[in-house]
């Protein structure tokens, strides 16, 4: 179905159960960032406007947009600067390029900061080797995507939205019960998970990884390496 631009068209193009979805995607190269916006567009967000640019703000259609809306910044520095400067739930989910050139801290740099406080989704440049996108899950990434991003990949990221509240609520992930040393990524347990993942990827580093079910075992493994550490 054709997203219009209404409320209900792109609620039946999508089909969201949440009420609130509120994404903001980096990337510093600004052809990237403008394909992103466009495309998470095409799956029924809007790109989220200044007040000031908004002629009517008490109108119904302009709640609509920050409910369902995309805010971009062209770097994890920025972007990490607007969490900071928000207040506490402006974002539900955020969507950063993993390596950057530009001064300050890059997509894992992000993710070490927010892993704790929102769902991250990583994107790769090119084809990331296992070992990049090793320290992308252990870091504590939902998602390790690879451009060209389309309609395909970004229709159902509300899905880790769902997934974050609903283990908010039941506290099933230790995300939610890391203390704030943990957030800032010096929690010593989850140190030596990640130290003990490291050292069995040296002893597979060769080995091929040829189809996704064996890079998905990877990653179970190591996510129960890192649980494991919770009572460490």
């Amino acid at each position: 179905m054709e997203n219009t631009g209404s409320a209900s068209g792109a609620t039946a193009d999508v089909g969201f159960p949440e009420a609130v979805v509120r994404i903001l995607a980096v990337d510093e190269d600004p052809l990237s960032l403008i394909t992103l916006t466009r495309t998470l567009q095409g799956c029924g967000y809007h790109v989220l406007l200044p007040v000031a640019a908004i002629s009517r703000p008490d109108d119904p259609s302009h709640m609509y947009l920050s409910m369902r809306a995309v805010t971009a910044k062209a770097s994890p520095e920025e972007a990490l600067r607007e969490v900071r400067q928000k207040p506490e739930g402006s974002f539900d989910l955020v969507i950063t390029v993993a390596r950057t050139e530009g001064i300050g801290i890059d997509g894992f740099g992000l993710l070490e900061h927010l892993r704790n406080r929102l769902p991250v989704i990583l994107v790769g440049n090119e084809p990331e080797p296992v070992e990049t996108m090793m320290r992308g899950y252990l870091g504590g990434a939902f998602e390790f995507l690879t451009k060209p991003l389309g309609e395909k990949e970004l229709r159902y990221i509300w899905k880790h939205v769902s997934r974050w509240r609903l283990n908010a609520a039941t506290g099933s992930d230790p995300r939610h019960r890391r203390s704030a040393g943990a957030v800032n990524g010096s929690g010593e347990g989850s140190s030596r998970g990640v130290r003990q993942q490291k050292q069995r990827c040296r002893t597979t580093r060769k080995t091929q990884f040829n189809s996704l079910p064996n890079l998905h075992a990877l990653f179970v493994e190591a996510a129960e390496v890192l649980q494991g550490t919770e009572g460490m």
